[in-house]
């Protein structure tokens, strides 16, 4: 710091103090980004878990439930990296299994056609999978909707009675089941 002794008085060069400035200004940010950036890659590679994959009939569409912890279903079968989910043509899916938590990238796909993702279709750059929920009426469910467009209000009210009428129809097979 250049400093300059002027009848008893310290004086500093205001060019050094602008500079200083500039370079907090430059500087505070993007320490706050790099701690914050940390701080969520600590929390994404301590939360990960196994990616899944869901594999639909071919040119379904309609809502998708999946059923966990009912000991009536197999337990879910690993590929390479993935938990398989085999949908069958209801759009239904059960498994013994507990749902995982944590994070990961899913993908989804018609059985003929694994080569393109329906989540984000890469030739279209349009998802097909829409209205994602985890639900748990009595036990846990994972739901969501396949089509080429998210649905929109009047259409959403009749695809959600449609997915109540499936998820009472669930409940009530599984409390005869265990009766």
């Amino acid at each position: 710091m250049n400093s300059l002794k002027n009848s008893g008085r310290w004086t500093v060069d205001s060019g050094q103090i602008k500079t200083k400035i500039v370079v907090l200004l430059i500087a505070l940010p993007l320490l706050a980004f790099f701690i914050a950036e940390a701080f969520f890659s600590f929390n994404y590679f301590e939360h990960r878990r196994i990616p899944e994959t869901y594999i639909l009939p071919d040119d379904y569409e309609g809502w998708v439930i999946v059923e966990y912890e009912n000991q009536n279903c197999p337990k879910l079968q690993k590929h390479e990296k993935y938990l398989i989910y085999n949908i069958n043509a209801q759009g239904f899916f059960c498994t013994k299994s507990s749902p995982q938590k944590g994070w990961a990238t899913n993908q989804y796909f018609y059985s003929s056609q694994q080569q393109t993702n329906l989540m984000q279709n890469p030739r279209t750059n349009m998802n097909h999978i829409w209205h994602e929920d985890y639900l748990a009426i009595p036990q846990p469910l994972y739901v969501f909707y396949v089509g080429k467009y998210q649905l929109k209000n009047e259409r959403l009210a009749q695809e959600q009675k449609i997915l109540t009428e499936k998820l009472n129809k669930l409940i009530v097979s599984n409390q005869s089941q265990h009766r």
